[in-house]
Formats: structure tokens, C-alpha cells, sequence
């Protein structure tokens, strides 16, 4: 009986999620603060995100919107998803300029070293196409990589990601609900994307409909075990 019950309050304790995000002793005080600690923790959280859009991309049932977007982009311009990645993220970026936004060191890694870990992740990890049992476990890796990468991220305090700074922009600068913003964005970059021989499929919607659990759970460890 003591077994199940440990298991149990362990389950309570830690798989639950958080709605908020956390402090943690490497949080940073300001957006340019890096010492080698948080940088091994931001690294750490972009590469697991890079990885999750490469196991993504060999599981061959479809990315996360903004990857289906740069696997069509790449296909059009005869460059790798990585470098279609890093000239979107760019792009997306400079349209901070208008809506005054700020970034922080965080923001640009984020651009360089995800577009790098998707091209890295994509020379590493072997194709599964073909193969449901490997297939099924790749996505299921991606939302783990996805949501704990994310969270790491997150707490550091570096600066937003280009994506997500964009949505918060436009609500400061207009007033439109971020959500509404988010979903805007989601579904025209999953459209045009799509229009342009981006992979889209049950590992879209799986990814669309989980990570963002995965991300809740990942915070309430990191709150948990960070202090």
C-alpha cells in the first residue's frame, strides 16, 4: 500500500500544472543578464525545442504550425527547415520594430540556436516514417521536448520569442486579446504553410492540443525544483 500512495502523492505533486510562471534561482533580474548557469539553462531549453521540431519532421505526420510553415518555405527556396526557421523567426522579429517591443539576449538566441538544434536534430535523429510504433513515440518525445524546453526558457526571464513577443505587441499596442492574436497568427502561418507543401497532419493537431499541457506540467516541476 506504501508504494502506490508515494506514486500517487508524487503524481499529485509534480504532474499537475502550473498557471503561472515561477521564480527560480536563475531567473534572471533583467533581459541582457547572463551568467554561465543561465546560460547553460536557456541553451539547454532551446535545444530541447529545436530537437522536438526535428523528431517532428521524421515522424512524417506533421509539425507545429510555425514548422509545417518552414518545411513548405524550405522547400520553395531549396534550404534546410533550420535555415527557413532562423528567416522567419528574423522576420517575425523585425516586426517588433513598429509595436515596440524589446527584447533581450534570450530573444536573439532563441532565433540563432532553435533554427540551429532543428537542422542538428535532423542529422542526428534517424527517419521513422513507415514505422507507427516509432512514429507515435517521436511525437510523443516532441510535446515532452516541446513543453520542457519552453518552460526553461520561459524561466530564465531573458526576453520573449519572437512569436510570442509579436502576439503581446500587438495586444499592448491595440488592445486585441492575446488569444485571439495567437489563434489569428496560428492558423494563417498553418495555412500558408500548408499551401506550400508543409507536412500537415495528426502530429499537427496532437502537438497543437498538448504542448501547451506539457509547457503547464514542465513550470510546476521547475517551480518545484528550481527554488
Amino acid at each position: 500500500m506504501e508504494r502506490p500512495r508515494l506514486v500517487l502523492d508524487f503524481f499529485r505533486k509534480y504532474i499537475r500544472p502550473s498557471h503561472s510562471v515561477p521564480a527560480t534561482i536563475w531567473a534572471a533580474p533583467n533581459r541582457w543578464s547572463m551568467n554561465f548557469s543561465r546560460f547553460c539553462i536557456l541553451m539547454a531549453g532551446l535545444l530541447m525545442m529545436g530537437f522536438a521540431n526535428s523528431l517532428l519532421l521524421h515522424a512524417h505526420l506533421g509539425s507545429s504550425s510555425w514548422t509545417v510553415f518552414a518545411d513548405g518555405l524550405s522547400r520553395h527556396l531549396d534550404i534546410t527547415v533550420g535555415s527557413a526557421t532562423f528567416l522567419i523567426s528574423t522576420v517575425v522579429f523585425l516586426l517588433w520594430i513598429p509595436i515596440k517591443q524589446r527584447p533581450g539576449i534570450g530573444t536573439i538566441l532563441n532565433i540563432v540556436v532553435t533554427a540551429v538544434a532543428v537542422d542538428v536534430g535532423y542529422a542526428i535523429f534517424p527517419d521513422v516514417n513507415g514505422k507507427p510504433f516509432l512514429q507515435g513515440l517521436y511525437i510523443f518525445c516532441a510535446i515532452l521536448l516541446g513543453g520542457g524546453g519552453g518552460a526553461l526558457y520561459i524561466t530564465c526571464r531573458l526576453g520573449l520569442g519572437p512569436r510570442d513577443g509579436l502576439a503581446i505587441g500587438v495586444n499592448e499596442k491595440y488592445g486585441v486579446s492575446i488569444s485571439r492574436i495567437r489563434l489569428s497568427i496560428e492558423v494563417t502561418v498553418l495555412a500558408v504553410g500548408i499551401l506550400l507543401g508543409g507536412k500537415f497532419g495528426i502530429g499537427t493537431i496532437l502537438v497543437s492540443l498538448f504542448v501547451g499541457g506539457s509547457l503547464a506540467i514542465w513550470l510546476n516541476m521547475i517551480g518545484i525544483l528550481g527554488n
